[in-house]
């Protein structure tokens, strides 16, 4: 009899001893899903400020943008550097996409406002998009047309 009531006893404990288990491992999930989400938005600032910092600390490849946006003559290395820096921006908004939609980069962190000035002043912008069309995932040529083609900003671009 004392042994039947040791059992339960022993039973009883190991069973809150599962459940509490399994609440620590909920709040453990809940923490990495939350350490995900940080990473990826640092990852996302990261991205930005590399393109930033490549354009303000390398003055010749500064000086390489302002002359193809102004329509000045490249030659065929200059025109491949900014060729591949498109396709990058590119990339990088296809990736904000996808993260985004993953539930790991916050909607305010996506900045639309400064993609459509790009699309805008950068004609380059848009030849590349096209170039890529067929190797994009339709979700993001979706979200490309309703959110960035089709609310361009009018912008005086000799400035």
């Amino acid at each position: 009899m004392k042994s039947d009531r040791l059992n339960r006893w022993l039973t009883l404990a190991a069973n809150v001893g599962v459940i509490a288990g399994i609440l620590f491992l909920a709040i453990e999930l809940r923490q990495n899903n939350e350490l995900l989400t940080l990473e990826a938005n640092y990852a996302q600032f990261n991205m930005e400020r590399g393109r930033r910092s490549r354009i303000i600390e390398d003055e010749g490849f500064a000086d390489l943008i302002d002359r193809e946006r102004f329509g000045k003559e490249l030659t065929s290395a200059e025109k491949m550097r900014l060729r591949l820096h498109w396709l990058d921006v590119i990339d990088i908004w296809e990736w904000q996409f996808r993260e985004n939609r993953a539930g790991r980069l916050q909607d305010e962190v996506l900045n639309l406002a400064d993609w459509r000035v790009q699309w805008v002043i950068f004609s380059t912008v848009q030849t590349r998009y096209e170039e890529t069309v067929g190797r994009r995932d339709p979700d993001f040529l979706l979200f490309m047309e309703e959110n960035v083609i089709s609310k361009l900003p009018t912008l005086n671009v000799d400035e």
